[in-house]
């Protein structure tokens, strides 16, 4: 073991200040020696287990930590946080029933009037009782600790939320209403608040209200829209249909191919026919995951439409494309159709004469979404013939970041022929040029693959990757950080870096490139370990059989980059991290309970260090 030698007269308290300086320098072997010799020293030494606890909770050895907590709690019951852990261990297993118990027990322990780190334990504690009394349905217990909270801090606003979860589970929608509009009045960036405030309201027959929370919503967490349909579908209102321009009909186009034959005013470019593409797994070191299952993907045929007044819809929730007629054209919506359906009817049309190529998609101002679906759309009006310089305007959602800049300036678009959808949200154009959206297969296109398909990589890597990149010899090894993000932060990553770093690799922070500079770290990238996130995108500029290590949280997989990573040839490896909940135990400021609602693939990520190792040994990595 790599450790500096231990001083032969240490007396138990010493040995444990030594275990915590090596578990904060990421040596967990020396930090977990030296707790079993401080057990050694003196059996009855209770901060001793507890220490061991917590560095085998942070590894994710549950059950071993839960005996070390046992121990300590044996020795000296008067432990309320230990007990809190135990209670945390055992909710992480599943163990309702226990971890309630071990909640309870540590609310009887801390005293009434207590310090504010006494307090703030205890609110934590509230909280997580009070989730596992939901989990076993005993919603009025459940309530009355979400109200425990409340009382100790009334504007702990993730408190009100999950009042409102269960008062809405008791079928009292006008408390629950009000629980949710407490929450977003506290924290108004709580985007599962507006969304939960704006399903009480649609309830409640306030539809316009809550479409307004649908809209900031997903514009806070734009990704929150596909988790929350998966449920729950706003109600499609009868609307007049006197003026055709301002309300929605009920029809639905699902193949734009089929209605061009029977409307010869719609002219419809075929461009790319349907394609599937056999999948290789992923590489790991358990079981592989049920998202990387998929032996094949299939990709639809790709198309530009030409519609004459045709109209569009783009907001930070939904894409939708009309005919004149007023036909729905499912194959080209992102988001769901169903809330501008919630509206009473729509503002008034913008029209432009001439012709208007619309591009915008749900996310498509994120980096993942501009890369793989709007640069595409604009190289499939390419392939269908279509001059770019012969469009009048280009509808986009918005263009206010540097790589949206740089690159449309790689490709030679007049940016004076951009307009934002957020700006113009409804629009009738003379032609409307629609192009199928590549990677972000919509809803109505059932039994295809949501990725990336072959041609939009080879269109990126030929339209961006300088000549003198395309034959290089990757040497570099990179380690892509999130330090700047507000979710899905790696809360190890010094004990990431110090495995990395001997090996060669390199952290890089890719806000800090240009996006001609992240091309090129791309392209000269041999290795790359990253958590999940947009980050990742830039893996289709990576010389094939190059090593990607991806790392998630422990709730939430995502298939989004080994598909990226199929369609450019490239190894690809992943590791899902550890429960952080004590790695908050020990960093309790890094406990964000107070900015409300996470949902599983906006949580931290602890970074299991055992499995990193094995898969870099996995990846013949030295």
């Amino acid at each position: 073991m790599n450790q500096s030698p231990i001083p032969n007269q240490l007396n138990a308290a010493n040995y444990l200040n030594l275990a915590r300086d090596y578990f904060h320098q990421g040596n967990i072997p020396a930090a977990l020696e030296i707790c079993q010799n401080a057990i050694k020293f003196q059996p009855d030494f209770f901060p001793a287990y507890t220490a061991l606890g917590h560095i085998l909770q942070s590894q994710n050895q549950l059950l071993p930590a839960l005996r070390a907590f046992a121990k300590a709690v044996e020795i000296n019951p008067n432990l309320p946080e230990v007990f809190g852990q135990m209670g945390d261990i055992c909710a992480n297993l599943a163990q309702w029933e226990t971890a309630i118990n071990h909640y309870r027990q540590a609310l009887i322990l801390y005293p009434p009037a207590g310090s504010q780190e006494s307090r703030e334990s205890r609110l934590r504690v509230d909280l997580n009782l009070g989730k596992a009394l939901v989990e076993t349905n005993q919603w009025q217990e459940a309530a009355n600790c979400f109200r425990q909270c409340l009382e100790i801090d009334p504007k702990m606003a993730v408190a009100w939320f999950n009042l409102g979860l269960v008062l809405e589970q008791q079928n009292q929608l006008d408390a629950a209403v009000d629980c949710y509009r407490k929450a977003v009045e506290i924290q108004p960036d709580l985007a599962a608040g507006c969304c939960n405030l704006a399903r009480g309201l649609e309830a409640k027959g306030d539809l316009d209200a809550a479409v307004t929370l649908y809209h900031r919503s997903f514009q806070l967490q734009p990704d929150l829209i596909k988790s929350y349909f998966q449920q729950h579908v706003p109600p499609k209102v009868t609307c007049p249909q006197t003026e055709q321009n301002r309300y929605l009909s009920r029809q639905v186009c699902h193949s734009l191919a089929q209605l061009a034959t029977s409307q010869t005013d719609i002219i419809y470019h075929p461009i790319h026919p349907l394609t599937t593409v056999g999948l290789y797994p992923p590489q790991t070191t358990g079981e592989i995951h049920q998202e990387f299952c998929l032996t094949q993907a299939n990709f639809p045929s790709s198309f530009v439409a030409v519609l004459p007044e045709g109209r569009a819809w783009g907001d930070f929730a939904t894409t939708a494309v009309m005919t004149t007629d007023n036909q729905l054209l499912a194959e080209v919506n992102s988001g769901h159709p169903a809330l501008i359906f919630a509206l009473d009817n729509l503002p008034p049309v913008t029209r432009f004469a001439g012709t208007v190529a619309f591009l915008s998609i749900i996310g498509g101002d994120t980096y993942y979404h501009w890369m793989m679906d709007i640069l595409p759309r604009l190289e499939l009006l390419r392939r269908c013939g279509m001059d770019w310089a012969d469009i009048d305007y280009f509808i986009i959602n918005q263009n206010n970041s540097q790589f949206q800049r740089e690159s449309l300036a790689a490709l030679g678009i007049n940016q004076d022929k951009l307009l934002a959808s957020y700006d113009y949200s409804y629009i009738q154009a003379e032609r409307l040029v629609v192009p199928s959206i590549p990677a972000t297969i919509p809803k109505a296109m059932a039994g295809f693959t949501e990725g990336v398909p072959p041609w939009v990589c080879q269109f990126l890597r030929d339209a961006f990757l300088p000549g003198n990149f395309r034959d290089v010899s990757p040497h570099e090894r990179i380690y892509i950080r999130r330090n700047n993000a507000k979710y899905r932060r790696v809360l190890n990553e010094g004990e990431v870096m110090a495995v990395l770093s001997p090996l060669g690799f390199t952290a890089v922070s890719l806000e800090s490139l240009s996006f001609g500079e992240q091309v090129a770290l791309m392209a000269g990238s041999n290795v790359i370990v990253a958590p999940h996130g947009a980050g990742l995108t830039n893996v289709v500029f990576c010389q094939p059989h190059a090593k990607i290590i991806e790392l998630f949280p422990v709730n939430f997989i995502n298939n989004y980059y080994w598909l990226l990573s199929a369609q450019v040839g490239l190894e690809y490896y992943y590791c899902v991290g550890n429960s952080p909940q004590a790695w908050y135990s020990l960093y309790p400021q890094d406990w964000r309970h107070g900015k409300g609602y996470i949902p599983p693939r906006g949580e931290d990520i602890l970074v299991d260090i055992d499995e990193l190792l094995a898969v870099l040994r996995l990846a013949d990595l030295r």
